[in-house]
């Protein structure tokens, strides 16, 4: 055989051991540990047995370089990689990997061979199947995070051996972080996205989206909830929305809120008030609370500012309305830059379902 798949060949010497124990680590030796939520996005959590890999940070050598080594909580191999200079002890902020890395299935067998140049992917990326054959290759560009059209679908494998895609032209199947479920399917070509593609979501596999691509950009799409309703979209991701941005949104609302005293006479501080609401998927707002105050009559009054004060748009995932809370602080901040003082307000943005 021709392909890129079989002509590779890369020899790695790995040094494998168990779970580290507190005797074990020495005084330049990180543990952190992640896990990973239902959309497949991966967060730093506190030791505890709610973990689904931790990372051993090991180093520096004397160049510098720290060795990185994740381990499923199994205690079996997840990941070995190198990574330069100071940022391998805050990994979780995001190191720097460097050179070939290796990822493994928990049954040992190898996931990907992927070399970072400054921790950036760059060259080919080989992925394989959970029984060992090959999945898929991929070349970096090591500007893609900037110009996404240098990451180019080069060739695809089904579990069986079989190419459904081979030089940048052909089918391409997306799996989920274990290989085991497709997540989506459709064409490629010159190693873009280009045609038809069918999808399901990580929320609900009966939560299904069919998009339109053109030399890999998203034309159009449409999802699909539950009942088979249909939701055009442009974008997969849309975070709740308002015609006020935030710092305006917050600076409304205190205007349109009569402050209270509290017990002793004093005037309750709005700075101190933070206020949370749900948007329901039909943009309805419910399930108000204020912490801050004790004041019935005060929060009553933060509740009509919010519900006088614009209306909001909810988290849209493909196309299809959620569920969505809102937490607002009504502290506004501010620093100055350069000549002037820009004032800003922040709110946390929280995904409940559909």
């Amino acid at each position: 055989m021709t392909s890129l798949a079989i002509k590779y060949f890369l020899f790695v010497s790995l040094h494998f051991f168990g779970p580290p124990t507190t005797n074990a680590l020495i005084s330049d030796t990180v543990v952190i540990y992640f896990k990973n939520d239902n959309r497949g996005i991966t967060q730093l959590v506190s030791k505890s047995r709610d973990f689904d890999f931790y990372r051993v940070v090991i180093g520096p050598d004397s160049d510098k370089d720290y060795t990185v080594k994740d381990f499923y909580k199994s205690g079996h191999i997840k990941f070995v990689g190198q990574c330069k200079g100071t940022g391998g002890l805050k990994f979780a902020e995001g190191g720097e990997f460097e050179g070939n890395c290796v990822s493994f299935f928990e049954n040992g067998k190898r996931q990907s061979i992927t070399n970072y140049k400054r921790g950036v992917k760059t060259g080919l990326e080989y992925s394989y199947y959970p029984n060992g054959r090959v999945y898929m290759v991929r070349n970096y560009s090591r500007f893609y995070d900037v110009r996404p059209h240098d990451v180019l679908d080069v060739e695809c494998y089904d579990t069986a051996g079989a190419v459904t895609c081979t030089k940048g032209t052909g089918q391409w199947i997306v799996y989920d972080a274990n290989l085991k479920t497709i997540l989506a399917r459709g064409s490629v070509k010159d190693g873009l996205m280009d045609g038809e593609w069918n999808g399901w979501t990580r929320l609900s596999d009966s939560v299904k989206y069919i998009e339109n691509y053109k030399k890999g950009y998203l034309i159009s799409g449409t999802g699909f909830d539950r009942s088979g309703r249909a939701f055009p979209f442009k974008k997969e991701f849309e975070i709740a929305t308002c015609r006020l941005a935030a710092i305006d949104y917050i600076k409304v609302i205190r205007s349109r809120t009569k402050v209270s005293k509290d017990a002793s006479g004093n005037k309750i501080s709005l700075d101190d008030i933070v206020v949370s609401f749900i948007i329901e998927s039909d943009g309805q707002l419910s399930h108000f609370e204020t912490t801050g105050s004790t004041d019935s009559l005060f929060k009553e009054s933060v509740m009509s500012a919010v519900l006088k004060t614009s209306t909001w748009d909810p988290h849209k995932y493909f196309g299809i309305p959620m569920r969505t809370r809102l937490t607002f602080p009504l502290r506004v901040s501010g620093k100055y830059v350069d000549q002037g003082y820009l004032t800003q307000g922040r709110y946390k943005e929280e995904v409940l379902g559909f």
